[in-house]
Parts: C-alpha cells; sequence; structure tokens
C-alpha cells in the first residue's frame, strides 16, 4: 500500500489522484487546509479504490461545525481566488528556492508545499534560525527526530523573500 500525503499539496504543479483512480494500492489524502488557508479546520479526505480504503484504519469523524461548512463553501465559491493564491506562493517558492540555493549557508530541499525544507550547511540549525530571528526574519526548527540540521522556510510575500536574502548574507558572513 503506498499512502501519497497532498494535504501541503496544493502548491504542486499536480495531482497524484490519477495513480489512485488507476492502481488498487494506492491512496492520497488530500485537504482544503493549506491551499485554502482552512488550517484550523483541517478536515482532509482520502481517494482511492474501495479495496485500498477497506485496508485503511479510518475512523468515523465528528460532526462539522457551522464554521467549518461555511468556511468550506466560501473556499469553494471562490476557487478562481484560491487557485491565483496557491499560484503566487508557487511562484514566490520557486523565487525562494533558486535565492536560497546561491548561498553555501543553506541546501533547499525540492517542495510542493508553502514552505522550503534547508539542510543547514554552516552552523547549527538554532544558530542559523537565532542570528536570522536577531535580524527580524523568523523561521521554523523543526523538533522531530531525523531533521537535526534542516530548518523550514515559510513561503511569503517578495519583500519577505527580499529581507530573507539581506538577512542570509549577513548571517554567512557572521559564519
Amino acid at each position: 500500500m503506498v499512502v501519497i500525503d497532498e494535504r501541503l499539496g496544493g502548491y504542486g504543479p499536480r495531482s497524484f489522484v490519477m495513480l489512485a483512480r488507476e492502481y488498487d494500492t494506492v491512496v492520497v489524502a488530500q485537504s482544503l487546509a493549506g491551499a485554502a488557508g482552512l488550517g484550523q479546520w483541517d478536515r482532509g479526505w482520502v481517494v482511492g479504490s474501495p479495496r485500498a480504503l477497506a485496508q485503511l484504519p479510518l475512523t468515523e469523524a465528528s460532526p462539522w461545525t457551522r464554521g467549518e461548512v461555511l468556511a468550506h463553501l466560501a473556499t469553494l465559491a471562490d476557487w478562481e481566488a484560491v487557485e491565483q493564491q496557491v499560484r503566487r506562493v508557487r511562484e514566490e517558492r520557486s523565487r525562494l528556492f533558486r535565492m536560497v540555493r546561491k548561498f553555501n549557508l543553506l541546501t533547499p530541499i525540492p517542495s510542493w508545499a508553502g514552505f522550503l525544507l534547508c539542510r543547514v550547511e554552516r552552523g547549527s540549525a538554532e544558530q542559523v534560525a537565532r542570528l536570522l530571528d536577531d535580524r527580524g526574519v523568523r523561521i521554523h526548527v523543526p523538533n522531530v527526530e531525523g531533521t537535526g540540521e534542516f530548518i523550514r522556510i515559510g513561503v511569503g510575500t517578495p519583500h519577505d523573500t527580499d529581507r530573507l536574502r539581506e538577512a542570509l548574507v549577513d548571517v554567512a558572513n557572521a559564519l
């Protein structure tokens, strides 16, 4: 069984749902949480063949609140705006990726999410995070086993990317 998590994959160029339709051993998990900004209501769904879905340990979900229903309906009613925002995030993520890889401080990992995971090549993740924070740029240091020397940079506005570039120049010189 292969489970593909696309809950934050709305920022990717395509979906793997077609594989779930084609193969009985593939399921795809999706959500509007990331791409549509409905993180507080992370209701997702799983796409797959009846045979594949029968193998998953699915539990019955709690009833939807009125707020969840209204938020999802409003999102679907203005789907064009969601797609425009997703397109802007994808473009800025590409710009961010190209900018970060020019530094010998971090190595960005290709991503379909609204953030970049970067391996810290000089210094430690905590040290880079602290130095960036001192310059007014906040990033996330994952606290998950196996992510010791990685940081996560959220995709923001073009101005945010420019500020990060300036801060990275200072941090690279400080290390």
